[in-house]
């Protein structure tokens, strides 16, 4: 190994500094496991064709906030303030209440599924927010990732009960 190839290696290494999850982070990706493992309670217990569909329909819904969650946690030093700390245990809480609803999202708790999902997206708008600064063009882009009622996986439960 030549010096030029050895300080290039150093250079790198200095670059590349690797960042470990905080305690936080890796609570909140424990409750998303969870909610994993009710989808997967829910397809023991729905071996039909409808419901491979919804419990897809759950997967993708639940894997869609939390790789949200995982890439702005990731991309922003969202922990550092007491206010995005209440945000992250918030929604951490929604999401909890998302995976007790996951074994009856198409029955009787599709409502309850529907609006603690849309709070967890809500809060992850409002993370955002926080995270990114102040700034005009950042509040634009948190606002056009805003969730709305009529076009989210939040009515998911509400439209396929009938309700």
């Amino acid at each position: 190994m030549s010096a030029t190839e050895s300080g290039s290696s150093q250079q790198q290494n200095e670059d590349t500094i690797e960042q470990g999850a905080t305690p936080l982070e890796l609570f909140f990706d424990l409750v998303f496991v969870f909610a994993f493992t009710q989808v997967t309670s829910f397809l023991s217990d729905h071996l039909t064709w409808t419901g491979m569909l919804q419990g897809t329909a759950l997967l993708a819904a639940l894997w869609w906030a939390w790789v949200c969650y995982s890439w702005l946690t990731n991309a922003v030093p969202a922990e550092e303030a007491i206010s995005a700390r209440l945000v992250i245990l918030s929604a951490m809480a929604a999401m909890l209440v998302v995976s007790l609803a996951v074994p009856d999202a198409f029955g009787e708790y599709g409502v309850l599924f529907g609006i603690a999902y849309f709070v967890v997206r809500l809060l992850h708008v409002v993370l955002y927010a926080l995270a990114t600064g102040h700034t005009p063009e950042m509040r634009q882009a948190a606002l056009r990732t805003l969730p709305r009622p009529s076009g989210t996986p939040s009515r998911l439960g509400l439209s396929l009960t009938g309700k």
